[in-house]
């Protein structure tokens, strides 16, 4: 019998730019798959197939299949896809219910009125009785364990797909905040322009996405030489190639969006009250995000401004496991009069 058949279930969900993940209390995150939809636009609109199996349609068919993406820089744009898709993720997770289940869902700092709207219309397409909007910041800081509804600076740094977060939270709220469309997919795309430009070849994102991981070390130089071989389409002729890539040229690529990260986390740490200083020197920064896994990029980090720097474990799910405990107390966040008492 599935999960919620005769009972409801507790849910978190995160719809990313680049994942949805959905967490059912008791059970984890049971679904992490790509915010990714494939239509066919020749047959009214057919769903061809969503999440990772969309991904995969992506370029290996023909021009009628559309690969939609409703989730863009951790924004919905288009609500009538994303409801099609966290409809699909909800009904694989804990399949059909009678009792309508209750969902703590994430949603980017900084959202406007119109903003908040489509994330709860998104959600509320999947029948739930009850729903709470979780800001990520929070979220990600209780999923990495911080104790950001205590008097104490959490700050906190969310490296996603689309977007990078900036926050100091403190109390259950967010005393400042600071976000900006650099992050996973602008870095993929740099490394993709740099390739075409320097060795005018043609990759795809996810081979950027695998390069970019595949680097030893963000933080500094690397004087060693190497290089490392990347399969694309040669511009000039449009037929498969391969060729050797220099690692210190994909790593000043890199660079070139961390930098503006690192202005944005600059922008924040400077408007830190001074009271809540010595929590960022007692505490640190604390990375978590899908593309905080660039190798060493907490070193990078302490060293531009002189306090420790930590990658949170499984930085990637910190969002939707955060929301995952909140789905877990589900009564007390309900009530954010009742907050303090976790």
């Amino acid at each position: 019998m599935p999960l919620g058949q005769f009972s409801p279930a507790d849910l978190a969900i995160d719809m990313g730019t680049d994942h949805t993940r959905i967490y059912v209390r008791g059970k984890g995150i049971v679904v992490n798959e790509a915010s990714v939809v494939a239509m066919d636009s020749e047959r009214n609109g057919r769903i061809v197939a969503i999440g990772d199996s969309a991904e995969e349609v992506a370029g290996r068919s023909d021009k009628r299949i559309r690969v939609l993406h409703p989730v863009q820089q951790g924004k919905i744009t288009d609500l009538e896809t994303a409801q099609l898709m966290i409809q699909y993720f909800v009904n694989k997770a804990i399949g059909s219910v009678r009792l309508k289940p209750r969902a703590i869902a994430v949603k980017p700092i900084g959202c406007t009125r119109m903003e908040e709207s489509i994330f709860r219309r998104t959600v509320e397409t999947i029948g739930c009785r009850a729903m709470v909007l979780a800001d990520s910041i929070i979220a990600s800081g209780l999923g990495a364990g911080l104790t950001v509804f205590e008097p104490q600076g959490s700050f906190i740094v969310d490296i996603g797909a689309g977007k990078t977060e900036i926050a100091m939270a403190s109390m259950g709220g967010i005393v400042l905040s600071h976000s900006i469309p650099v992050a996973g997919a602008q870095i993929d795309r740099e490394i993709v322009e740099y390739i075409r430009r320097e060795y005018e070849m043609s990759i795809v994102g996810r081979t950027a996405e695998q390069i970019k991981f595949d680097l030893t070390d963000i933080s500094r130089e690397d004087t060693s030489g190497r290089y490392i071989v990347v399969r694309g389409r040669d511009i000039a002729t449009g037929m498969p190639t391969t060729a050797e890539i220099r690692i210190e040229g994909i790593r000043s690529a890199v660079c070139t969006m961390l930098d503006q990260i690192l202005e944005a986390i600059k922008w924040v740490l400077s408007r830190v009250p001074p009271e809540m200083c010595v929590d960022v020197l007692k505490n640190g920064i604390i990375v978590c995000g899908g593309s905080s896994q660039l190798p060493k990029l907490d070193e990078m980090i302490s060293a531009a401004f002189g306090v420790p720097a930590v990658i949170a474990r499984e930085a990637g799910e910190c969002a939707v496991l955060g929301a995952g405990y909140m789905a877990d107390h589900f009564e007390v966040y309900n009530n954010p009069a009742e907050n303090k008492k976790l």
